[in-house]
């Protein structure tokens, strides 16, 4: 971490010292985070989400996994999407019957799924759907537990603007634009 930091401290340093007079440059970090104690949030991933998804019964044509916990299955048929949806809404832990995905179709070809499971889940526990079990870790890996949560704040470095004290992140880039 520390090497990373110090080599954008050396990037930045070098586009600062690259600038005509007059150039203006802005640099924003809206990634910043607070750190929470004993949230007891828990995320989850599939080991393999192609397979896990297969073994259910779901013939997405591409999967698309994102970093954290979450996807977007891709088809080339609506109707595969609206059955695999119906197998989605059916996916759940056996001891509530909690369904373990927050589904949103996006379009007709597109689907985005979210681990709905937030809370530690027992080495025992099994995923249901209609005739099928597994246990749980068998197809999913705990990737870790919550430590932060994103705030509505950050940072920004600049040269040649003003800069409102206060500015939310989606007005900036209509700010940019009539400061040119």
């Amino acid at each position: 971490m520390k090497l990373g930091l110090t080599i954008c401290d050396e990037i930045i340093g070098m586009l600062i010292q690259s600038l005509e007079k007059d150039e203006k440059i802005m640099i924003i970090n809206g990634l910043k985070q607070r750190q929470i104690k004993d949230a007891g949030t828990c995320f989850y991933r599939q080991k393999d989400p192609s397979s896990f998804f297969r073994t259910f019964g779901i013939e997405a044509e591409m999967t698309e996994q994102n970093m954290t916990d979450d996807g977007v299955l891709i088809f080339n048929d609506e109707k595969k999407l609206n059955e695999s949806i119906e197998i989605l809404k059916n996916i759940s832990i056996k001891r509530n019957n909690e369904n373990i995905f927050f589904i949103e179709k996006l379009n007709n070809f597109k689907v985005f799924y979210k681990f709905a499971i937030a809370s530690e889940v027992d080495q025992r526990e099994l995923i249901v759907s209609k005739d099928k079990e597994y246990y749980f870790y068998d197809l999913i890996e705990r990737m870790a537990n919550r430590t932060g949560e994103h705030i509505p704040e950050g940072d920004i470095f600049h040269q040649g603007f003003e800069i409102p004290k206060k500015i939310y992140n989606h007005q900036i880039y209509d700010y940019l634009l009539s400061s040119v």
